[in-house]
């Protein structure tokens, strides 16, 4: 009996301890991080008066399968508007003389696919400054390495369990050098 008050007291010790913690980040985290963010969020508003291509080329088993292009630009919310201008995907092999049906499975299931991960993929870019400080708040971000005049802040499951991503930066103008995103 006096083992498990002892657990539960120490568990529940421990616990706070955590949570202190995770209520105080690091100083220079908050500062980099912010830094980072601000500059995002002054890019992402310069851009509001642009318009501009995204070209996206999916490669299935390192063939092109299709190819889409898109005139895109910001609107009043801040939210990328795409207009379709170009799509192309491959031609068709013939089906087989007795069914097309498990051909037209396979490929609606690809499709599928395919329209899923292009989805997922805008979750991560552009970089959302909102997201980096909710990952500040819960403790989910930290400072990496500092080399070369670059500095990283590593942010965990950024979008979902098991991706962390990582932003490397310029340490003076704290502009955005390169994403790293690694999906688990």
């Amino acid at each position: 009996m006096r083992s498990s008050i002892a657990a539960a007291a120490l568990f529940c010790g421990l616990s706070s301890v955590s949570f202190l913690a995770a209520q105080a980040p690091d100083p220079n985290l908050l500062r980099e991080a912010e830094a980072v963010r601000t500059a995002l969020a002054s890019a992402k508003a310069a851009l509001g008066g642009y318009t501009w291509t995204e070209y996206t080329e999916v490669l299935v088993d390192g063939k092109v399968h299709s190819t889409t292009q898109f005139n895109c630009r910001y609107n009043a919310k801040g939210e990328i508007v795409r207009t379709l201008k170009e799509e192309t995907a491959p031609e068709g092999k013939p089906g087989s003389a007795t069914s097309n049906k498990p051909r037209s499975r396979s490929k609606a299931a690809k499709q599928d696919y395919i329209a899923r991960a292009i989805s997922l993929i805008r979750n991560y870019v552009p970089p959302n400054p909102d997201r980096i400080t909710a990952m500040l708040q819960n403790g989910t971000a930290s400072l990496g390495p500092s080399e070369g005049g670059k500095s990283e802040i590593r942010f965990q499951r950024y979008f979902m369990a098991g991706d962390p991503m990582v932003f490397k930066y310029d340490s003076v103008s704290k502009a955005l050098v390169h994403v790293t995103i690694t999906a688990l």
